[in-house]
């Protein structure tokens, strides 16, 4: 008599479900997202800021600028006296309309260091006429200028200035239709110059 032979079950397949492979792959996709985008995201990391030293020029669509150097300077006279932090550089204004203060101010940051104590409301003076203060410098006129940060008192330790020239772009306020120079997004060149008689 015939025996039939023993049915053996058939393995179970491995396989899984394709949407099981697909629903797997998005949660990981956003895991990995809330991880990374806190720290940057998929963006390409920015150029390293030129660090350039005196002497060396850097240039954005307002002007050019050479920083010669930086130094403590003392105004005994009767009108403007005080102590000031003095940058010497040679400017020159590379769009057709005239330069404000106010436009210079938007393209330069200058902090003392180490305290990062930021400079501010300075005055522009001009070698050829230096005991005028200039509100505008003209296109097409190259100076050797001298911007004056007034200062009380320098910190403890202080003896450099970062200036950092920024990338600067014309257009429309937001408030109203005037056109201007506005900070741009990124530094162009940052310079780190030591101030002389800083100290002394």
């Amino acid at each position: 008599m015939a025996h039939a032979a023993p049915q053996t079950a058939a393995p179970e397949s491995d396989e899984r479900p394709p949407w099981l492979l697909l629903v797997i792959a998005a949660v990981v996709i956003a895991v990995a997202s809330l991880v990374i985008w806190p720290l940057g995201g998929f963006r390409t990391a920015p150029e390293p800021v030129p660090q350039l030293q005196a002497g060396a020029q850097a240039r954005n669509a307002l002007l050019a600028i050479t920083p010669v150097e930086v130094r403590v300077f003392t105004d005994d006279s009767e009108f403007g006296g005080g102590t000031y932090i003095e940058l010497v550089a040679d400017l020159e204004v590379l769009d057709r309309r005239p330069m404000s203060a106010w436009d210079l101010n938007t393209a330069l940051e200058a902090r003392l260091m180490p305290s990062t104590q930021e400079l501010d409301h300075f005055e522009i003076r001009v070698e050829r006429d230096p005991e005028a203060i200039y509100s505008s410098l003209n296109p097409g006129m190259p100076e050797r200028a001298m911007i004056r940060w007034p200062v009380e008192a320098l910190a403890e330790g202080d003896n450099e200035v970062r200036i950092q020239f920024w990338d600067v772009v014309y257009q429309a306020g937001f408030v109203d239709e005037s056109s201007r120079w506005f900070i741009g997004d990124r530094v162009i060149a940052e310079y780190r110059l030591p101030l002389a008689g800083a100290g002394e």
